[in-house]
């Protein structure tokens, strides 16, 4: 895969290394929301940030769109503090 990805970038006229590709990517990230209910369930929320144009442009290079992402939803049984 990253023989793959090294091969398409450089196709497009982009020779970075792997290291600094790398490090370009990682500056994109997933943020998770937990939101409670009434019910007494949190509902985590994972879903990617927009990522800077740096990032933007290897996704477009490699004919990744990044707002199709996958975005995950988890519903989760909140436990309750006892009271002692």
């Amino acid at each position: 895969m990253l023989r793959w990805v090294t091969y398409t970038l450089e196709q497009q006229g982009d020779h970075r290394d792997w290291p600094t590709l790398r490090r370009v990517l990682q500056t994109h990230c997933y943020a998770t929301v937990s939101l409670p209910t009434r019910r007494g369930t949190v509902v985590p929320v994972r879903r990617p940030g927009t990522p800077e144009r740096c990032p933007q442009e290897i996704y477009e290079k490699l004919g990744l769109n990044w707002k199709t992402l996958p975005t995950k939803k988890i519903t989760a049984a909140v436990k309750t503090a006892t009271a002692l």
